[in-house]
C-alpha cells in the first residue's frame, strides 16, 4: 500500500557504531526521515529547517502497547487521532497515495491492518 515507503520495516546500524551496537539489525518501522504529510497535519509552527507540515516519521515499534496501556491513548504528532484507523486517514501530502490505498481496502481488510499496528 504504500506505507513501508516511509514506515520502513528493516534498519541496520553503522559498521562503525560502538562494538555491541555495530552491524545490528532492528525493525522500527521508520525512516527517520522529515515527509511533507499535508496541510491537514499542519501545525503552522515550522520548526528548524522543518515546515509546519513536514514530520519525522515516527517508529511504529510498540505502537499497540500505547493503546493497551490507555484509555485515552492519543495518536499523531499533536494527538489528534485516537485510534489507528482515524490516524491513518489523517495522513496527506507524501502519504495521500498511501491513505487512498488503505481507504479503498474492504472493511475485513482495513482490520486486518490495525489489527498488524496492534502487534507492532
Amino acid at each position: 500500500m504504500g506505507c513501508a515507503d516511509c514506515h520502513t520495516p528493516r534498519q541496520h546500524t553503522s559498521p562503525d557504531a560502538a562494538e555491541l551496537l555495530a552491524n545490528q539489525t532492528f525493525f522500527p518501522f521508520t525512516d527517520l526521515l522529515l515527509h511533507d504529510m499535508g496541510p491537514e497535519l499542519s501545525d503552522a509552527v515550522g520548526e528548524g529547517g522543518a515546515t509546519p507540515s513536514e514530520w519525522r516519521t515516527p517508529p511504529l515499534w510498540g505502537l499497540g502497547l500505547i493503546l493497551q496501556r490507555s484509555d485515552d491513548a492519543r495518536l499523531l504528532h499533536d494527538g489528534r487521532a485516537s485510534t489507528f484507523h482515524e490516524a491513518i486517514l489523517w495522513h496527506g501530502g507524501e502519504a495521500l497515495d498511501a491513505r487512498r490505498r488503505y481507504e479503498a481496502l474492504s472493511p475485513a481488510e482495513q482490520e486486518a491492518l490495525v489489527h498488524f499496528l496492534g502487534r507492532l
